[in-house]
């Protein structure tokens, strides 16, 4: 170790003086040792300019490096081996570039990349005659070999891209390459339109089904990306073309087919346009006014006449799956609305066609329900509970039932009047009644309808009380207590009759001579009956005038109006010669 390695490596030792001295003494006692150590010296250290003056270029190297740039480029061209290495070209380029010819040379490299450009387009044009496939094929091959010859153009003249070229008027190498490219298209009309014409032909080909080189397609359009004339110069055309296809198709296929068919073929047009195309070869931005283009041709100026042909047919044979698919395609495109009022017109017709038929009440009743739990399923699960719909349904519910001429009121009477005097109470048959009741706008004339029938059922005894409480409680139910308090008073009537009767037939059996039954009707409850005069034989003029004293005693503030109207008489006799042995009779 040197003298001078030894002292570095080496902790100078303090004088033992300076461990009693402040820290500040003792940098101001050991200047001297300071000086002299390697680091903690204060001389400077001074480094004189080394610049060397650059030499000047030959007279003939400027010239004679773009030559030999030339030639490289001339040899990627024509797909040749260079002549010079990678290397030296690569160092031609830089020196000219650091002897400022940057500029010249960007020029004379633009010059010969138009040149190549316009090789290219010479040999598009001598084959405009050719059929689409063969004319796309050739593009595709020469956008191919275009770039692959700028790559390698721009590997030659990198230190040119990366120093000059980036703030250069026509941008980078590159860019300057696919500007040139772009140009020319827009400015050879014949092989532009050559070339957007097979694309579009190749496109009509694969919508009827017909085989094309997908490759190809996929190839040219990204091309179109690439050189920004996607948008401006092949969209427009394509859309156009698009629109005029699908026109075409839709005035022809909705005139020769089923239209369950025609709506298979509309969700089917729909998702290869709007999913698979743009997948395969289209651009994203496309999918929006290409599927808007499909639907408005296909669906949206045909909404009426699809409606007018299919929707009664599928509604009528309760086609459910078609209902379905026409809603979704229908909402798609903001058409639900028309939909809406087909529906409700169906419902209003299709319920009056029923109420007006020539049908047994029960039969028409059944139909009634069948078609109400189908509309109900249709909205559920075709409409998918839609509130156009269901609001559709309710509207057109109420239309029919509410027409004075189909009477659905008498209808709903009789129906009531049937299922309540059957001796086994039916449920399903009471919610048939109540079907027609909710939506029934006159449910005061019902009632008196309903109260009418109610009294003879009482009167005659014809009538299952537990179903007519059961359906009391539901009409309570759909129009409060005030509705029905008189009709459930007249059944708390009927017990009251009999409990006074129990009455009557314990204290004074003996003294009637016959069966004798009062019914206890209040007024007011009951439907208005018009008082009869009746000569009543004397045997029941006594029984009559016991039970009104009787009564008169437990109630003196009533007052007992006998309705001989509504009474009934069994009489018993024996006919020798026929088979009977009694008869009813009724006061009317």
């Amino acid at each position: 170790m040197s003298n001078l390695e030894e002292n570095i490596a080496k902790r100078p030792r303090l004088n033992p003086v300076y461990s009693s001295l402040p820290f500040s003494n003792l940098l101001a006692q050991s200047t001297g040792h300071m000086k002299n150590h390697p680091i903690l010296s204060d001389r400077k250290l001074i480094v004189h300019d080394l610049k060397v003056e650059r030499p000047n270029l030959p007279e003939e190297y400027e010239q004679d490096a773009w030559n030999r740039l030339k030639r490289a480029i001339s040899s990627i061209k024509q797909d040749e081996a260079q002549h010079d290495s990678l290397e030296v070209l690569y160092q031609l380029c830089e020196n000219l570039c650091q002897y400022d010819k940057a500029q010249e040379l960007y020029d004379l490299l633009y010059a010969e990349c138009f040149q190549i450009v316009q090789d290219q387009f010479d040999s598009l044009n001598l084959d405009l005659d050719k059929d689409e496939t063969f004319y796309l094929n050739k593009v595709n091959r020469l956008w191919k070999e275009y770039c692959e010859q700028m790559s390698q153009i721009r590997g030659l003249f990198l230190y040119l891209d990366r120093t000059f070229a980036l703030n250069a008027k026509g941008g980078s190498i590159w860019t300057m390459a696919m500007d040139l490219l772009r140009s020319s298209f827009l400015q050879h009309e014949a092989v532009r339109h050559k070339m957007l014409s097979s694309i579009l032909e190749l496109i009509r080909l694969e919508r009827t089904s017909q085989e094309i080189d997908l490759g190809l397609l996929q190839s040219v359009i990204r091309m179109l990306l690439d050189l920004n004339l996607y948008h401006n110069e092949f969209e427009p055309s394509f859309l156009k073309e698009t629109r005029a296809f699908y026109g075409a198709e839709g005035d022809h296929l909705i005139e020769t087919i089923p239209m369950g068919d025609y709506l298979d073929h509309v969700s089917t047009r729909v998702h290869q346009e709007s999913s698979l195309r743009v997948k395969r070869y289209f651009d994203k931005s496309t999918k929006a006014p290409l599927q808007a283009i499909v639907e408005e041709e296909l669906l949206t100026k045909r909404v009426t006449t699809i409606l007018d042909k299919c929707f009664s047919y599928f509604h009528e044979n309760y086609l459910v799956d078609e209902l379905s698919l026409l809603y979704r395609l229908l909402k798609k495109v903001g058409q639900l609305n028309i939909c809406a009022k087909y529906f409700t017109n169906y419902i209003k017709t299709k319920g009056s066609s029923i109420l007006c038929d020539k049908m047994f009440v029960q039969e028409k009743m059944n139909v009634l329900s069948t078609f109400k739990k189908k509309n109900e399923y249709i909205v559920d699960h075709s409409f998918e509970g839609d509130e156009q719909f269901l609001d559709g349904l309710k509207d057109g519910t109420e239309y029919f039932i509410n027409l004075k001429e189909n009477g659905a009121i008498k209808l709903l009477a009789k129906h009531a009047d049937n299922v309540v005097k059957n001796e086994k109470m039916d449920e399903k048959q009471l919610d048939q009644c109540m079907f027609l009741f909710h939506h029934l706008q006159g449910k005061d004339e019902f009632e008196i309808l309903y109260k009418r029938d109610l009294a003879k059922r009482l009167l005659l005894d014809t009538t299952n009380r537990n179903a007519e409480k059961v359906m009391l409680a539901k009409m309570k139910k759909e129009c409060g207590a005030a509705y029905t308090s008189k009709l459930e008073g007249m059944l708390r009537d009927m017990k009251q009759s009999n409990e006074l009767m129990q009455e009557f037939n314990e204290q004074l059996s003996l003294q009637v001579p016959l069966e004798f039954n009062v019914n206890i009707l209040t007024h007011g409850f009951w439907p208005s009956y018009t008082p009869i005069h009746v000569q009543l034989p004397p045997s029941l003029q006594k029984v009559q005038d016991l039970y009104t004293n009787a009564y008169m005693t437990k109630y003196p503030r009533r007052r007992l109006t006998w309705q001989n109207s509504l009474s009934v008489c069994e009489v018993d006799a024996h006919y020798p010669k026929v088979n009977k042995t009694g008869v009813t009779i009724r006061c009317d």
